[in-house]
């Protein structure tokens, strides 16, 4: 049997707008955390995503045609 892992992002206010990433995001951002992430990522067999997050992101990554930070590259 396999194991589902839970992920979510919240915040103590309770808002997590994409608009205001340069705020909450961005200031927190360092390399450990990015890896901490893509770790996480590369151990599933499966992602599921809730709908508008979905719709975030679907128009994001067919337009990654060269990229040179791939999921299975860890950041220097």
């Amino acid at each position: 049997m396999r194991k589902i892992v839970a992920t979510a992002w919240m915040s103590l206010d309770g808002v997590f707008d994409a608009d205001s990433m340069a705020q909450w995001f961005f200031p927190f951002d360092s390399i450990e955390r990015q890896n901490y992430i893509r770790r996480g990522i590369m151990d599933c067999d499966a992602i599921v995503l809730g709908r508008n997050t979905y719709e975030m992101l679907a128009s994001f990554w067919p337009n990654q045609l060269n990229d040179d930070m791939g999921w299975d590259q860890p950041v220097n």
